[in-house]
């Protein structure tokens, strides 16, 4: 007989209770068997078998956010699959808790200073895209050797991140360090973060009294190269006090003089004498004269050029892509590579295999596309957009070589334009899948 709520069994009650009704067990409660768990996904499975070895609390693999780890992973898989801005940062939070728990945590520069310490990747928005909670200790991450507990951090939040997408990853100077950018810059992510002096070996920097003599404002930039050729810049800059950032991809002179965005276009020098190299373009404002292939900026400096000559060799160690390709191979030879620089032209230039090589160099490309350069692509014909109306657009998108995303999306305003683009787009919707003079692409409208 179970005491009545508030009451306190006698002993004899205590004596008449069996020992098999120490523990209550629900008779509907499923066996342990594998049919019980068909209907779990793998990541359920193994969370469920993660937490049951790691029960033991002596055992160094011991989990001590087993109780919550299931919605963990959930919220984990949640913020990696939300679409990423291009510069992302990662930080500490402190979640204020001033109870008793071994995870309890002190930071006397955040606003909440005891509580629990969460590792996030976040945007400039402050939406979060990855978090880890801090358990008292930080593995390297899947596939990355071990760099200290403040680049694991880092590289375990920064894999869900697409690699090689010109992801910009910013941070503070506990986290900064050579090894972890050299790491970020093989996966194509670049990386930019203040950074302490003890973890720039070799470089001997200007004291604070130094620049502080020189004025506020004051500056001085490093270059070095580390890794498998990768540009590092360091600079040191004086304001109220001073301050070191690291960067694979700033400095004090952006991108080497360069600006990020590069144009390719051609220009007609005007010249009405006899000439064999004299060229015709109607659509030039000088539609007779020479003709001149030019690497410019968006302020119209030129960075490159070539005089047409009546031929376009390849670029040299590049296959030979056509006249249109091998002439923003051979301008673009000058762009350093893996350097997130951006690369327009129009549809003359324009193909999937020119921003293919373009993409593999690091040099992200985007320009209007003719129809017949699309393979396989069934684009709407202009009709179709228009009595959508005015700005409705289509868009396709593609994996070609190596993993490249290379997205198509069509656009009517006053007739219709497709742009192509290894960096932007619009939105996904369907699929299809498509085989043309050996490019392979799965393209998604």
């Amino acid at each position: 007989m179970w005491p009545k709520r508030g009451e306190i069994p006698s002993d004899s009650e205590d004596e008449n209770l069996d020992d098999s009704e120490d523990e209550f067990i629900p008779e509907d409660l499923p066996e342990n068997s594998d049919d019980s768990s068909s209907d779990e996904s793998d990541e359920e499975k193994e969370s469920r078998t993660t937490c049951t070895s790691n029960q033991n609390r002596n055992s160094p693999n011991y989990d001590k956010l087993l109780k919550i780890r299931p919605v963990v992973n959930r919220l984990q898989e949640a913020f990696k699959n939300q679409d990423k801005p291009q510069k992302l940062c990662v930080d500490e939070q402190i979640v204020p808790y001033k109870g008793k728990s071994s995870l309890k945590q002190y930071n006397p520069n955040k606003p909440n200073k005891w509580g629990y310490k969460i590792f996030v990747l976040c945007d400039d928005k402050g939406l979060i895209h990855n978090f880890e909670i801090y358990t008292g200790k930080i593995e390297p991450a899947p596939g990355k050797e071990d760099i200290g507990a403040s680049g694991n951090i880092v590289l375990r939040l920064a894999g869900s991140i697409p690699t090689h997408h010109n992801y910009l990853l910013y941070f503070d100077n506990w986290f900064s360090s050579i090894k972890l950018m050299t790491i970020l810059h093989e996966d194509g992510i670049y990386a930019l973060g203040t950074i302490r002096s003890d973890r720039i070996p070799g470089l001997k920097l200007p004291t604070e009294k130094e620049l502080k003599r020189r004025g506020r404002g004051a500056y001085d930039e490093f270059r070095t190269s580390v890794g498998n050729g990768i540009e590092l810049r360091v600079v040191q800059w004086f304001g109220n006090k001073s301050v070191r950032v690291a960067s694979t991809f700033r400095g004090a002179f952006k991108n080497q003089d360069k600006p990020q965005k590069l144009c390719v276009d051609e220009q007609i020098v005007p010249y009405k004498g006899k000439s064999s190299l004299k060229q015709y373009n109607p659509n030039k404002p000088n539609k007779w004269g020479y003709k001149i292939f030019v690497l410019c900026d968006d302020k119209g400096l030129i960075h490159n050029f070539e005089i047409y000559t009546g031929k376009i060799e390849p670029a040299p160690g590049k296959e030979d892509i056509g006249a249109s390709g091998n002439i923003v191979l051979r301008l673009a030879g000058s762009i350093p590579t893996h350097h997130n620089y951006l690369l327009y032209f129009d549809n003359w230039f324009s193909s999937i295999k020119l921003m293919t090589i373009l993409h593999e160099d690091g040099i992200y490309a985007l320009g209007t596309i003719r129809s017949d350069r699309i393979p396989g692509l069934k684009l709407p014909t202009e009709k179709e957009l228009k009595r959508r109306g005015r700005g409705a657009y289509d868009e396709f998108r593609a994996s070609v070589g190596n993993g490249i995303e290379l997205r198509v999306v069509q656009w009517f305003d006053n007739k219709s334009v497709r742009v192509a683009s290894t960096f932007r787009g619009a939105q996904p919707v369907d699929t299809v899948l498509i085989s043309s003079n050996n490019i392979t692409c799965s393209w998604v409208e």
